[in-house]
């Protein structure tokens, strides 16, 4: 074996060797391992998660999603998902068009449920959801307040 490659054995050895023995005994055998990384948060964080809902005339509900719009997801988030969030009522009707044309049937009303996740130093974890519901006027979707 060429010194080189004991050299590079010997060292991963070793490394692996300390590694376990923090496993094994307990102790720190590295100077950054007793870093709390990430015993706090240092700001708050959050992330939205949304659901839209279908509910067709003879009372059939789908959820909808890139996969059953037949689009990738950032397709659907950006012409639909993300405008409707805002309560655009064109997305709702181009979406609404879409959902039928796929899956059959008249779409009665759209449910779009979006949930904000915050994690902060004070609060821990809070949810919070909200609706954003359109039904049909006449022709097209509109915007119901909750």
């Amino acid at each position: 074996m060429s010194a080189k490659r004991w050299l590079t054995s010997t060292v991963i050895v070793a490394v692996l060797g300390m590694q376990a023995s923090t496993f094994i005994t307990g102790t720190w055998a590295w100077p950054f391992m007793a870093y709390c990384m990430y015993a706090q948060p240092r700001y708050g964080a959050s992330a939205i998660t949304t659901q839209v809902v279908a509910v067709f005339g003879d009372g059939r509900e789908l959820v909808v999603d890139s996969n059953t719009a037949g689009l990738p997801w950032h397709a659907w988030h950006k012409q639909y998902e993300r405008p409707m969030m805002d309560g655009d009522e064109q997305a709702a009707n181009d979406a609404a068009a879409r959902i039928a044309s796929l899956h059959g049937g008249v779409v009665q009303t759209l449910r779009l449920t979006v949930t904000r996740h915050r994690i902060t130093d004070e609060e821990g974890i809070t949810v919070t959801p909200r609706d954003v519901t359109f039904v049909p006027q006449g022709e097209v979707f509109v915007h119901v307040q909750p």
